[in-house]
């Protein structure tokens, strides 16, 4: 057993006992520690009554972040971050929550074409190009600079809005696999699109093998979707019913295009 002080009880309410987890260090109002330990109920009290003033500590020159300019200070119980480079450095900077989330420094890697080209944004950004070149269809997170929009393309050539999914082949379980649930709750939270374009790409992503585009209407009607590349089990049956065989891109001459395009952007064309 941890010994805090003699009695091992709190220093200011002398009633709680100290033990670990629940002991906490006073501190004074320069932040530095007084000597004496204290319960959580007194060092809650402390912060709620403002009897302990917590130091305001001093990150960059403006004490700001270095991206988007909030004051630390308006941060709350969050903190600061150290902003570290692609590989792992630290770059000086200090930023704060959202700018060292996740999604930013995609979309800023994004803006700077620092992507790794292994990663799913990449991949999915490859996914969108296509579509561009293929249906005409502009990205809108370039046109807008947003990479957090709901839908991902103008309308196409004929007029209609089109979005884009991509799946490599998974060879261990043999199938692509798309879940459409996002698909379905974005219509009907009212980010309409016409049709949704499923590519199937290979084991390494060199080559497309199969296309499916999905009309709104179908998307409405299902909130979940399998494609297998072998559909047949021990008895012969297909797992899933094979409904989706129907919107499957069949002309040999699309198919081609298609993967004349998708080998001139992996190749950096």
């Amino acid at each position: 057993m941890r010994y805090y002080n003699r009695t091992n009880a709190c220093d200011v309410c002398k009633v709680e006992k100290l033990k670990p987890g629940y002991a906490y260090r006073e501190l004074d109002k320069n932040g530095d520690w007084t000597g004496r330990w204290i319960c959580k109920k007194c060092q809650s009290k402390k912060y709620e009554y403002g009897i302990y003033e917590k130091p305001i500590k001093i990150y960059n020159d403006t004490n700001t972040c270095d991206i988007c300019g909030i004051s630390f200070e308006n941060l709350g119980w969050s903190h600061p971050h150290r902003d570290y480079d692609k590989k792992g450095n630290w770059t000086g900077k200090w930023i704060c929550n959202k700018c060292s989330s996740k999604e930013c420094l995609i979309a800023g890697s994004r803006r700077t074409g620092n992507l790794n080209p292994n990663s799913a944004a990449a991949k999915g950004d490859d996914f969108e190009e296509l579509t561009y070149r293929w249906k005409g269809a502009k990205i809108l997170s370039k046109e807008n600079d947003c990479y957090n929009g709901p839908l991902d393309h103008s309308a196409d050539s004929e007029g209609k809005i089109p979005q884009t999914k991509g799946k490599w082949y998974d060879s261990y379980n043999r199938y692509w696999h798309q879940n459409l649930k996002s698909e379905h709750n974005a219509i009907r939270r009212e980010f309409k699109f016409d049709y949704l374009i499923l590519y199937c790409a290979s084991k390494y992503g060199k080559i497309i093998e199969r296309i499916y585009v999905f009309p709104i209407e179908e998307l409405l009607k299902r909130t979940g979707i399998t494609i297998i590349k072998n559909p047949s089990n021990r008895n012969g049956r297909c797992p899933t019913g094979g409904w989706y065989e129907q919107y499957r891109v069949k002309d040999e001459e699309v198919m081609n295009k298609v993967n004349e395009i998708w080998k001139e952007i992996i190749s950096g064309k």
